[in-house]
This record gives C-alpha cells, structure tokens and sequence, in this order.
C-alpha cells in the first residue's frame, strides 16, 4: 500500500506543479494518453479536452497569473484509499 500512496502522490504534485510550472513533462506524466476532461461552461455547454490539449495548455503557459502565491507550496493529502480510487 505504501508504494501506492507514493505513486498516488507523484501523480498529483505533477498534475499541479507541472500545471502551475508550466511544465509539460510533469503533467504528460500525470496523465492517462486518453483522458477526457470536461467543464460546464457559463453558457451551460460542455467543454471537452484530452490529455494532449492538457499538456499543450501546460507548455502554453495557460496557469500564467494563477500561480500560488511566492513562498506556497503545494501538497497532497486524502482521507481513504481503497484499492482502485484515493
């Protein structure tokens, strides 16, 4: 279990450092090739992307202005963790 959790956390620091970081590698990796992401938007429609417009956004600079604040840090943390879900 404890290399899971390792794995679980990997995954989500690079998801949320590589978004903020603008970097594409970190947030390649965070990623299942086919991802579907999806939003509702202000006008009720759905947006969609998958994991490559993710880590194109990434490269793009797309956090720019939304970073955390200089000195934050990012961590992780759950409550349970069953065998397929954190």
């Amino acid at each position: 279990m404890r290399d899971d959790e390792g794995l679980i956390r990997r995954a989500v620091l690079d998801y949320f450092e590589g978004w903020f970081d603008g970097d594409p590698v970190r947030m390649e990796r965070a990623l299942h090739p086919k991802l579907a992401k999806r939003s509702v938007e202000a006008d009720d429609g759905v947006r969609e992307i998958g994991a490559r417009e993710m880590v194109e956004a990434t490269a793009a600079g797309a956090a720019s202005g939304a970073t955390p604040a200089s000195g934050e840090s990012t961590s992780a943390s759950w409550t349970s963790m069953a065998r397929s879900r954190a």
